[in-house]
């Protein structure tokens, strides 16, 4: 009964995996970091992010071509190139430095990340498309890129979650265009995180652990991202600006206030 019980949160867990990376760019890392912690008894932070990444990295990779096939606007080739670069040095980065540091401490950047989005989401207004020199977006496309990647690497979110709502606050992209580069982003951090987590040190020993990075939970999660993936596309092409500030700000709050919980226990 156990096992079946595993297996259905798994399922549950991989259909809104890959609905939140098709349907708002967020890679599912946002609810995977919290459900592992949760579910998995004796799960250590380090190696709940590692896994994220990776099945970040596997359900963006896959679910990738479905959202560009369905994206009537998708940014220009210059535009994808700088986020997507930028996003694998901040991966880098993010995950060398935090593979180092203790799971309190990604606990603290994970909330102070969540707290950071959902005021700007929550407070600020809704903007259009900028329209500033091209040189001014370029270098703002690859900053942004770098924090994505970074702190997507570092708190196990894949970037996504940093980048989908930074497109909605700055205007830097239009709101279409929001799905379609955060899975690029995804995919370069997450990618460039995952070395550093398959040689870190092995703390958790259950389920054919390699690293950081538990092996045994990935089949039945990505099996059901692929049909999260299919609802995921049909909503992001449908939904409006503002009904995606106020989903990614709820999604944000209610992650925020478990991780809150389980520093604080």
């Amino acid at each position: 009964m156990l096992i079946v019980l595993h297996i259905v949160w798994m399922a549950l867990l991989g259909l809104g995996v890959g609905f939140f990376s098709a349907g708002l760019g967020l890679g599912g890392g946002v609810i995977m970091m919290p459900a592992f912690i949760t579910f998995l008894p004796g799960m250590d932070v380090h190696t709940a992010k590692g896994t994220s990444l990776f099945i970040i990295l596997l359900v963006a990779a896959t679910g990738f071509p479905r959202v560009r096939r369905l994206q009537r606007q998708r940014p220009h080739y210059s535009a994808a190139l700088l986020l997507a670069a930028g996003a694998l040095a901040g991966g880098y980065i993010g995950a060398v430095v935090t593979t180092r540091v203790s799971g309190n401490t990604i606990l603290l950047l994970f909330l102070a990340f969540v707290a950071f989005m959902m005021w700007q989401l929550m407070a600020g207004e809704p903007k259009s498309v900028m329209k500033r020199p091209v040189q001014h977006r370029r270098a703002m496309l690859l900053l942004i890129g770098v924090a994505a990647g970074a702190t997507g690497s570092a708190t196990g979110t894949g970037g996504g979650s940093v980048l989908a709502p930074m497109i909605l606050i700055t205007g830097l992209l239009p709101h279409t265009q929001m799905v379609y580069s955060a899975n690029q982003v995804m995919i370069a951090t997450s990618l460039a995180a995952a070395p550093a987590h398959f040689l870190a040190d092995q703390v958790y020993f259950d389920h054919y652990t390699i690293g950081h990075v538990c092996l045994g939970i990935i089949p039945v999660i990505f099996i059901f991202a692929q049909i999260g993936i299919f609802f995921g596309a049909w909503a992001n092409r449908h939904m409006r600006a503002e009904w995606r500030r106020r989903l990614l700000a709820l999604v944000l709050a209610l992650v925020g206030l478990r991780m809150l919980l389980e520093l604080l226990l």
